[in-house]
């Protein structure tokens, strides 16, 4: 066992003589092509962070159609309509503000004409849709579905 270890440590000995005897004498140096990449990448860096070139922000979105927008805006006000004749037939009563009746983070605008009918307005931003609850509300809502399946 003995004599294996000291094959083993003598064996060591010899690649690391080998070693240093192959390693150059002096300093390392970096290669002039790796230099020249580094400044190349460092000012490329330096004008991506600092320049924000257009090619690199994407195109703004295409802009949505009126009729597509008044559809979406039907959508929801469907939506919320629902929701308050929902909130009747389960009180007895309208609610005092939409959030009662259901969706508390919705943008319509809830108005209650008297103890009966309400209001219900919302605005985009080319177009205002505003459901009187006196009126039809599949006639308010119209073709709005097909628009949106159609995104015309």
């Amino acid at each position: 066992m003995a004599d294996a270890l000291a094959d083993v440590l003598k064996d060591q000995g010899e690649k690391a003589k080998r070693r240093k005897e192959t390693e150059p004498r002096g300093k390392r140096t970096t290669s002039s092509a790796t230099w020249v990449a580094f400044v190349l990448l460092s000012v490329l860096s330096g004008y991506l962070w600092i320049g924000s070139p257009s090619w690199l922000e994407p195109a703004p979105p295409d802009p949505i159609s009126p009729a597509l927008e008044d559809a979406g805006l039907r959508m929801e006000v469907f939506h919320q309509a629902l929701l308050v004749e929902e909130f009747r037939a389960q009180e007895g009563r309208l609610p005092n503000s939409l959030s009662e009746a259901g969706d508390p983070f919705s943008e319509v605008e809830y108005h209650q004409v008297n103890g009966q009918a309400y209001r219900l307005a919302l605005a985009g931003g080319r177009v205002a849709v505003e459901y009187a609850s006196n009126d039809s509300l599949e006639l308010f809502l119209g073709d709005a579905v097909q628009v949106i399946k159609e995104g015309r």
